[in-house]
């Protein structure tokens, strides 16, 4: 009724009650994070709810730029394949995020610590808003911004090639700023710690925690007086626990395989000869390095002796040789998803056997022609961690 029209009596009476589906349309924060996390994940990530509107459209678009394949099946039904953290390429245009802040914020995180290079843009409205207060923390990784005058898009940000762990207090409560820090943190070395005074919503840190990425919160008191701050922090899983837990990750129904916590704690490539490799892996240009005692430190000696020193497990009596249940293989090392089970095969060399990397880039070889013969050595590229032999005499694709 218009406040300018003669009010009219109106009469209420008791009715029954209402019945009924009412379908709740899905959330937009966590559907960005959902295309995102599934694209910095291993395998297939399925969603159902998706809210398909333009500014998550436009982060669906952006993710497939990153080279994640993301599907639509339907109404609210996506899937997204990832690269695994840290396997992001570099998009051959403009990312364009339309009208979203956290899409943009998120994504700037998310490919702040890979050695790559992405310029962002958006419409009129976004291109205003300033971005300094998330590319100034993603500095502290290595990270370079370069925008437009007071931080705005656009603005190409290049991704540290050799990141740092970051320890960094939020100045003002964002749980995008707050996000972001903690995705570029996936694939620095160490530990990466986010201290916010005021807490925000902690959408990254539950979806996180489910996608398997090593991250704890905590209340302290530090930062500021009286009152509790909250400690958030995600690292890179390391040594024995490594070893025990994060070694092989395992598919669930509705995402397959999660976050590298580093990983293979064997030797997971094919090989026809047991005897050890004398060749010199050459760390130079290595994205992961530490001194050898920070190995000696990091490995159990087992690990130690097989990746660093390019060791060799008996034949029929490792551990996974013989073993079968559907997942990704890691290296020990790193994090770094090197092969997934669906390409493992029974080569009756009594060790783990493989038709082809998950991602070629991740995987190097050279000749090594110790003991008197000729064969092929291969490491990860990533962190030189020696993974074993192989043979042209192997299954297709690759013939290895």
């Amino acid at each position: 009724m218009s406040a300018h029209a003669t009010p009219e009596p109106m009469t209420a009476r008791k009715s029954g009650p209402l019945r009924g589906v009412a379908e709740v349309p899905g959330d937009k924060s966590i559907s960005h994070r959902s295309l995102i996390f599934g694209a910095m994940a291993v395998g297939e990530t399925k969603i159902t709810g998706l809210l398909e509107g333009q500014d998550v459209l436009d982060t669906a678009a952006a993710m497939r730029a990153f080279g994640a394949d993301v599907v639509q099946h339907g109404p609210g039904a996506w899937s997204v394949h990832g690269v695994g953290v840290g396997g992001f390429s570099e998009p051959a245009d403009v990312i364009d995020c339309g009208n979203s802040g956290t899409g943009v914020r998120l994504i700037m995180g998310c490919m702040a610590t890979t050695p790559i290079v992405a310029t962002f843009t958006g419409d009129a409205s976004l291109r205003k808003r300033p971005m300094g207060r998330v590319t100034e923390p993603l500095s502290l990784f290595g990270t370079q911004a370069y925008g437009r005058k007071g931080g705005r898009l656009p603005m190409t940000v290049v991704g540290a090639a050799q990141p740092v762990p970051v320890r960094y207090a939020l100045p003002v409560a964002s749980a995008q700023v707050k996000s972001a820090v903690l995705l570029a943190g996936l694939n620095a070395p160490g530990e990466t710690v986010v201290i916010e005074r005021e807490p925000t919503r902690d959408h990254s840190e539950r979806m996180l925690l489910g996608f398997g990425a090593q991250l704890s919160v905590e209340k302290t008191a530090e930062g500021h007086g009286e009152n509790d701050s909250q400690v958030c922090a995600v690292r890179k899983p390391r040594g024995d626990e490594v070893w025990r837990s994060v070694g092989w990750r395992t598919r669930c129904a509705e995402r397959k395989n999660l976050f590298g916590g580093a990983m293979e704690n064997k030797v997971p490539e094919k090989s026809a000869c047991g005897l050890p490799s004398n060749v010199v892996i050459a760390m130079a240009g290595r994205a992961v390095q530490f001194s050898d005692g920070e190995w000696r430190a990091r490995l159990t000696p087992e690990q130690y002796r097989v990746t660093r020193q390019q060791g060799t497990e008996p034949p029929f009596r490792n551990a996974y040789w013989d073993h079968h249940e559907d997942g990704v293989y890691f290296s020990v090392c790193s994090e770094t998803p090197l092969f997934d089970s669906r390409d493992k095969f029974e080569s009756g060399t009594g060790w783990p056997s493989f038709t082809r990397p998950i991602e070629p880039k991740f995987v190097a070889a050279q000749v090594d022609e110790s003991h008197g013969m000729r064969r092929i050595e291969v490491h990860c590229a990533v962190d030189g961690a020696h993974l074993g032999h192989v043979f042209e005499d192997g299954p297709k694709p690759t013939g290895l």
